[in-house]
């Protein structure tokens, strides 16, 4: 079959116009991908919005976007942008990139650049140690107008043109784009609060498609609804994140040592990712084995909180688990849900928490000043799409992209 679910040589052409409805799990607390605040969710609704230097295919080749030619000569590396307009009319220039080079932070691939010059309108210098620059630049390395977000104005083949917060996004292609065709008229982003709200909706046709977070027997739950799906493995990453905690590192490895990541592997992840060994934290990595992890003091009578996004049933069935495996070894864990747009925002800065189950797209970062880690692996998840029979062009990109990097290819046979 390909990737609609129809089969092979049997799916129609292609049909322009009319509206796809859209579903994801939660809300990003920003539509800025530089922003402190900036999440998985956050990169996946700009997508559509802003061009990159270089983006990633979904079997992870980088493709030239905004780069029309590349050349390196030691660690001095030269990209000339193709003739490329906003939405408003105005050019896309070197000095968009450069705006955008300042603002950028990990995990964007502009942090292997030390120093970016403009030469001219089209042309900028880069100097850096990054040992493949085209991979280095498809990493979340969105060129903002300006180097601002500003979501109506766009480069991508779509531009926001309506945004209600807490309900939905609504796409409309962007009049200055001169890419391959854009065959919505409109994509309609819905965010809900829960996977159980998601599928319902998609079950009784309210929702074309959508993105649901992977959990425990998903594929076989769509199956049973009548819906199409694909999974592929690849960036999304599960973790402890300790940012919010007070405990030292060995307190820190001796919490993950408790955690029975066989049993979670067994039990939860099954054939829906893979236990993760390792995670690069800033200039680091950290190889935590393939044990239950490195040993440490175990904060034995210790109460932590420990946090998950409202709405993702797996994080909170892990979230459950963790509280078991820690009750062993005497640390008391008290449960607590966020909603989404608060629990990948301000929480962080305004209100931190000990410990936190994310997901991530790309391992996170370390704070610079310390060497203690803030982050540590669970599992790679794959990533996952469903939508209704009828429906064609959607592909799983189980990189950074997110699920949106095609949507201009999206469309729906309405002759069925």
């Amino acid at each position: 079959t390909d990737p609609s679910g129809a089969p092979s040589g049997s799916t129609p052409s292609p049909q322009g116009g009319g509206v796809i409805r859209f579903g994801i799990v939660g809300e990003p607390a920003t539509l800025d991908p530089y922003s402190p605040l900036a999440s998985h969710l956050t990169y996946a609704l700009v997508r559509p919005v802003y061009r990159s230097l270089y983006r990633f295919e979904p079997d992870g080749t980088p493709v030239a976007d905004l780069v029309e030619s590349i050349e390196t000569e030691g660690r001095r590396t030269v990209v000339r942008l193709v003739p490329a307009e906003w939405s408003d009319g105005s050019a896309i220039t070197a000095r968009d990139v450069r705006a955008t080079w300042r603002r950028a932070r990990a995990p964007s691939g502009w942090r292997a650049v030390a120093r970016l010059r403009v030469l001219d309108e089209r042309t900028v210098e880069l100097t850096g140690d990054a040992s493949d620059w085209p991979r280095a630049l498809a990493r979340l390395t969105f060129v903002l107008p300006g180097g601002r977000p500003r979501p109506a104005i766009a480069g991508g083949p779509f531009r926001i043109a309506e945004i209600t917060r807490g309900l939905r996004y609504v796409y409309e292609p962007n009049p200055r784009w001169d890419g391959p065709a854009v065959l919505p008229q409109r994509v309609v982003v819905t965010v809900v609060e829960r996977l159980e709200i998601l599928l319902a909706l998609l079950e009784r046709g309210s929702l074309d498609g959508a993105w649901p977070p992977v959990g425990v027997n998903l594929r076989q739950r769509l199956t049973e609804m009548g819906l199409e799906s694909e999974s592929a493995l690849g960036w999304e990453l599960v973790y402890l994140d300790l940012s919010g905690s007070p405990l030292s590192a060995d307190q820190r490895f001796g919490l993950y040592g408790l955690i029975d990541r066989a049993r979670l592997d067994s039990g939860l992840v099954r054939d829906g990712g893979r236990i993760a060994h390792q995670l690069k934290i800033g200039p680091q990595r950290i190889n935590i084995g393939q044990g239950r992890g490195p040993a440490g003091s175990v904060p034995v009578g210790a109460t932590l909180q420990l946090a998950v996004p409202v709405g993702d049933e797996l994080l909170e069935f892990v979230q459950r688990v963790l509280q078991r495996d820690f009750a062993k070894a005497g640390v008391r864990l008290e449960m607590v849900t966020i909603d989404t747009a608060t629990f990948y925002g301000a929480w962080r800065r305004d209100d931190p928490i000990d410990l936190a189950l994310r997901r991530h797209l790309g391992a996170p970062g370390l704070r610079p000043e310390e060497r203690v880690p803030d982050a540590l692996p669970l599992w790679h998840m794959k990533s996952l799409l469903a939508w209704r029979s009828g429906v064609h062009g959607l592909r799983v990109n189980p990189t950074v992209e997110g699920p949106l990097w095609n949507a201009s290819e999206w469309w729906i046979d309405r002759s069925r």
